[in-house]
């Protein structure tokens, strides 16, 4: 599996580089609730929550780094990459229409309700998370 993907860490770094992001107290917060598997009802909630499902892929693939790029990545910028993830999923037969939502409905979305459902087609199956990832790095 590690062959498909890109390393997490090196593409992480891109990222951070290339959208000119400096990390700050956020990144250490979702970190730490991240590694001591501690939800509190914090705003990190909802990001922390994306991969509970997958702990098996935990050793394949280091999610943090995940959680943390979509903390950052802005409300237009996840709209679009959810709206290119969803069309992947729909032109591959990967998920069930019915769970893709018209994009005129995610517009009025916040990006905590974007993060929700995103982690309900994350939830779907485990291909879909590896089809995630794939995703997510092409796209960024």
């Amino acid at each position: 599996m590690t062959t498909l993907f890109n390393n997490s860490e090196t593409f992480f770094f891109k990222f951070l580089n290339k959208y000119d992001i400096i990390l700050d107290e956020n990144y250490n917060n979702i970190k730490d609730l991240y590694y001591l598997n501690k939800y509190s009802k914090s705003i990190y909630d909802p990001y922390l929550m994306l991969f509970n499902n997958y702990v098996s892929l935990k050793n394949d693939i280091n999610f943090i780094y995940y959680i943390i790029i979509l903390y950052y990545t802005s409300k237009n910028n996840l709209l679009s990459f959810i709206r290119f993830f969803t069309s992947k999923l729909n032109h591959y037969n990967l998920i069930d229409k019915m769970i893709i939502k018209d994009y005129n409905e995610l517009i009025s979305y916040t990006k905590i309700d974007l993060i929700k459902y995103l982690t309900l087609i994350l939830n779907y199956n485990e291909e879909i998370v590896l089809f995630f990832i794939i995703c997510i790095q092409l796209y960024f």
